[in-house]
């Protein structure tokens, strides 16, 4: 039995990045959208960016959306920059959701670790069945971000609560530094599902 820890984008969901910035520059201008947001090409917000104050929760979605906003020509809408921010998530493939059910119904504890913020958490919530995680921890309600130990901190406390510190436990993320962050705890760690499926027979 494992602690199975995923990440959403670039793990569970797909990334359409660009999309969302071509979208934003169009309204904006790209020094404009650089200098407003702050968000770099990974998806990821630059340090001490709107786009970070987002994610770690210090900018609420009302705030964020009128920041956005107000650098777009006059008539944009809060929902136009709703729809191109949801843009950004590009899907998850139903066998990634079906594989989880499956292991979580085989006794695994399933966890989602996720740098997010709130429409894209509602996104996830409105079009996704999430009920085969145990727990499931987003930046904007933890006010960090992975790799911040406070995050993986907080996963901890949560494993011991449960009972479950003692099991190994699995983290699959895209980007090195998390995984490298999640090594520190002695987790396991792995770039995708299919490289964790071969590695641990699964």
């Amino acid at each position: 039995m494992y602690n199975l820890i995923f990440d959403m984008g670039g793990v569970l969901m797909s990334h359409n990045v660009p999309g969302c910035i071509v979208e934003l520059i169009r309204l904006m201008g790209e020094d404009q959208m650089r200098s407003v947001l702050g968000l770099c090409p990974n998806g990821e917000g630059m340090e001490h960016s709107l786009m970070e104050d987002f994610e770690c929760g210090r900018v609420n979605e009302a705030d964020f959306v009128e920041k956005l906003r107000r650098a777009c020509p006059a008539g944009t809408t809060a929902q136009q920059i709703v729809d191109i921010w949801n843009i950004m998530h590009a899907g998850i493939a139903p066998w990634k959701l079906e594989q989880i059910r499956l292991w979580h119904e085989a006794g695994h504890h399933i966890l989602l670790l996720s740098n997010s913020n709130p429409i894209h958490r509602q996104d996830i919530l409105t079009h996704y069945d999430m009920s085969s995680f145990d727990q499931c921890f987003y930046s904007h309600l933890l006010g960090a971000q992975k790799p911040d130990p406070k995050f993986y901190d907080a996963v901890m406390r949560y494993l011991q609560q449960q009972g479950w510190d003692t099991l190994p436990t699995v983290f699959v993320d895209d980007l090195q530094a998390n995984r490298a962050m999640g090594e520190q705890y002695g987790w396991r760690t792995y770039e995708s599902i299919e490289q964790m499926q071969t590695a641990l027979g699964i």
